[in-house]
């Protein structure tokens, strides 16, 4: 992912999405949640939604991180959707879909960096939701330095 991410174009994520979503209606599934950790611009999260959209499944789509950013954890996202999108995402497809925001999270970015980044999503009423590995020792370390 992290040499792959870099070089996707926004066709790539919408037909990845695609896949992933056809896969999960073959399987049965009739909710997902769309952990979107490779937007680099708003063509992406445009990208993903379409997908999701022309789909028909009830999703939760959480905005993140694209992977070049992943390599740079001091840096700051910036989210490039507004409470107006949030609200239209929230009341489109039927209220099939709804949104949230996919944190790095306290593993993986410094706290100065992660706590804006969810005061952002925070103020814009969206869930916010992490991937972690490790163990809530190594947590609790991490957050003291």
């Amino acid at each position: 992912m992290s040499r792959l991410g870099p070089v996707m174009t926004p066709e790539d994520a919408y037909a990845s999405a695609k896949l992933g979503i056809a896969e999960a209606i073959n399987s049965g599934l009739t909710t997902i949640h769309d952990w979107s950790h490779n937007i680099i611009s708003g063509a992406y999260a445009d990208a993903d939604l379409r997908a999701l959209r022309d789909c028909g499944i009830r999703a939760r789509f959480s905005y993140g991180f694209s992977r070049d950013l992943q390599q740079k954890p001091t840096k700051r996202l910036t989210l490039t959707i507004s409470r107006g999108e949030a609200g239209m995402v929230r009341s489109s497809n039927d209220g099939l879909l709804t949104m949230g925001f996919a944190s790095r999270g306290a593993g993986d970015t410094p706290p100065e960096v992660y706590r804006k980044e969810w005061e952002f999503a925070r103020s814009q009423g969206l869930p916010i939701t992490q991937h972690t590995g490790r163990s809530l020792a190594e947590i609790k370390r991490f957050r003291r330095h």
